[in-house]
């Protein structure tokens, strides 16, 4: 499986990198929207994990990009947004296509939850 991990923060990349790959997985790492969509064209990525706040491209935007991707190729991989801030915004994130919102700081158990769900795993 191919995950790719979108988030500008270093840290909070870094700590889900480490747990998709402690769970065998290969990861992409991106810091922008831009580059997560980018990897996402470029390999058979099976998820992409993404912040919502981020330069070059938000998490809003990388959705309407899979959302595009998926009507001009039939397919696109699911996405799971991550944000410190809501205020209502879930429904809006997932009829944009979001498979799941998590709030940040983030429960890894949680994130793992999640992949495992979308994954079939």
């Amino acid at each position: 499986m191919i995950v790719v991990v979108a988030d500008d923060d270093l840290h909070s990349r870094g700590i889900l990198t480490a747990t998709f790959r402690a769970m065998g997985m290969e990861v992409f790492e991106a810091e922008t929207g831009t580059s997560a969509y980018e990897l996402s064209q470029a390999h058979s990525v099976d998820l992409v994990v993404s912040d919502i706040r981020m330069p070059d491209g938000t998490g809003v935007e990388l959705l309407r990009r899979m959302r595009r991707m998926m009507q001009e190729k039939g397919s696109a991989p699911p996405v799971i947004i991550t944000t410190a801030m809501l205020e209502g915004g879930e429904g809006y994130l997932r009829a944009l296509g979001a498979r799941d919102v998590l709030m940040k700081p983030l429960d890894l158990d949680a994130v793992v939850a999640s992949a495992r769900k979308i994954l079939g795993l």
